[in-house]
């Protein structure tokens, strides 16, 4: 009896380091995530502010679009470089915790190739100033709700909740106001699914010290 109950504690010990593990790796993604829509809004707030870069911008559309797109394709490259460092990290664990199976990867990709269709699609379908801003808001939705689903992780549903939130507040603003409206609402939903996934982490590791 004495050996099986040494045996229960540490397959219970493993199940706690390989659940802490994920959680880690989940949580430095959003914390990823929060950065590079935090530098965006920063970027926004600059140009916004600066009368003579605003109105340049707007008269020069394509080199607005160009530097979008460095951005995000930079963010990109950010978000890759440390997904690729946590899993370099964490695999010998991750790959033990076969729990979920790939019908969850694949609904969490499904989940992020819908939110593209949509974030692509939508402003070509919608005429209105607040367009983009509800695509984005959408595309965050959709790509979270396949974590979410997928993983039957609740944390993953903090920027859903918050986008949902934003919507009516962009559709009554003006197309300046609605973007800094949804991406402040997507940051602080990215904040909390952090918050929530650390916060379980530590209590699974001081629950396994006691």
């Amino acid at each position: 009896m004495i050996e099986m109950d040494e045996m229960k504690d540490v397959i219970e010990k493993v199940e706690k380091k390989l659940i802490a593990s994920s959680q880690v790796y989940a949580g430095m993604n959003y914390i990823a995530w929060t950065v590079v829509l935090s530098v965006y809004q920063l970027i926004l707030l600059g140009v916004y502010f600066n009368k003579g870069a605003y109105e340049w911008l707007w008269t020069h559309t394509i080199y607005a679009g160009i530097f979008m797109g460095l951005f995000w394709g930079i963010s990109a490259l950010f978000i890759a470089y440390i997904n690729v460092t946590l899993w370099k990290k964490t695999k010998h664990l991750m790959q033990r915790n076969k729990k979920n199976g790939k019908g969850a990867e694949i609904t969490m990709i499904a989940g992020w190739v819908i939110a593209g269709i949509l974030f692509g699609v939508l402003p070509m379908m919608i005429y209105e100033p607040w367009s983009a801003a509800f695509s984005f808001l959408l595309f965050i939705i959709s790509g979270n709700s396949g974590i979410a689903i997928g993983f039957r992780d609740y944390k993953a549903t903090m920027p859903v909740i918050t986008s949902l939130i934003a919507i009516p507040f962009i559709i009554v603003e003006s197309i300046d106001a609605s973007w800094f409206i949804a991406i402040q609402f997507v940051t602080v939903g990215y904040a909390l699914s952090t918050i929530l996934y650390l916060w379980n982490t530590f209590t699974l590791v001081n629950n396994d010290a006691k």
